[in-house]
């Protein structure tokens, strides 16, 4: 009976793990799709990329120039300016604006996905994978030792460290999380990109 309950705590974790990965894969279609949208060009404060200049309104005296934006630096050698990092132009609307992750949708998925889909949009992949691993960490364990364990003693106590472990992962788990919620909510935490989070 031990045996049978054992073999079948084996299959409910293996079935979660399979879960946890199609989840995992979803989410990096997700993100495969808003990384292509970098290069849509119909999204104004968009900056697509470094080469994005526009020509100077005065003529180029003492290796310098009027800029038609304040959000533009001289290129030096140059007759244009260029647009600043962490920062888009719309030559429609002839205004500036941050380029950057959302503060708002990225406070939303820590408090919503418990840090997954937090550090996942923000690509801060070392949080993100430090996560996975309190997540499934304790599952791969007990799947792995549970192969080698013959004796029903020797089961019982390892599902009894397991389960003590499972407790310090969930623990640890919620740390990261709060610690994580603080930063994002204090808007001190970079995007990709290395620019800040726009409000």
């Amino acid at each position: 009976m031990a045996r049978r309950t054992q073999t079948n705590l084996i299959y409910s974790q293996f079935i979660r793990f399979i879960w946890m990965l199609i989840l995992v894969h979803s989410l990096k279609n997700a993100l495969k799709c808003a990384n292509a949208e970098k290069n849509v060009t119909y999204r104004p404060f968009r900056q697509l990329d470094m080469l994005q200049h526009y020509k100077c309104t005065d003529a180029v005296v003492n290796n310098t120039c009027t800029c038609i934006a304040p959000c533009m630096e001289y290129k030096s050698g140059t007759d244009y300016c260029v647009v600043k990092k962490c920062y888009g132009y719309d030559p429609n609307t002839k205004l500036c604006a941050k380029s950057g992750k959302s503060w708002m949708v990225a406070l939303c998925l820590q408090i919503f996905t418990t840090s997954i889909g937090g550090t996942a949009f923000l690509q801060q992949w070392g949080w993100f994978a430090a996560v996975m691993c309190l997540v499934f960490g304790p599952c791969f364990l007990r799947m792995f030792l549970g192969c080698c364990v013959k004796e029903e003693d020797s089961v019982e106590l390892l599902d009894l460290v397991i389960k003590i472990l499972q407790g310090l992962c969930t623990f640890a788990y919620f740390i990261i999380w709060i610690y994580l919620l603080v930063k994002i909510a204090e808007n001190d935490i970079e995007g990709p990109d290395g620019c800040p989070m726009v409000k």
